[in-house]
């Protein structure tokens, strides 16, 4: 009598389980990437991210990194996992004066910290900062 009350409670926790997992995994938005229209955008910053959460001075992009960071966002592969820490922050300033934020570390670009996009350009994130 007894373990057939433990099998049932553990059957019910079990359902239970089930149902939270998956009451989580629909609750996630779907992701809405969108492209970047380098042809409406104002200007574009970048900021450094140190190991102590302290921010660099902002540099602006020239036309060219803007161009390869938006080429890199543009056609990028979804990835599952995202990273808990980025080293970089890339804010988009477009001409109707909303701005957009997008993260950065090594070959990964994320736009929300809940979806991430690997551009497979493992070195993309220095090379934007160090090429300003």
């Amino acid at each position: 009598m007894v373990n057939k009350v433990i099998s049932g409670l553990l059957t019910m926790y079990c359902l239970f389980a089930i149902n939270i997992a998956a009451l989580t995994q629909s609750s996630r938005p779907a992701s809405k990437k969108q492209n970047i229209d380098v042809q409406i955008i104002d200007y574009v910053e970048i900021i450094q991210i140190k190991p102590n959460n302290k921010l660099s001075k902002p540099k602006r992009l020239s036309k060219p990194q803007i161009q390869n960071f938006s080429k890199n966002w543009n056609s990028n592969t979804p990835i599952i996992k995202c990273p808990a820490n980025y080293n970089y922050r890339v804010s988009v300033y477009y001409k109707d004066l909303t701005k957009k934020e997008y993260f950065l570390i090594n070959s990964i670009i994320s736009d929300s910290k809940l979806y991430c996009y690997d551009t497979g350009n493992s070195g993309l994130s220095d090379l934007i900062w160090k090429n300003k």
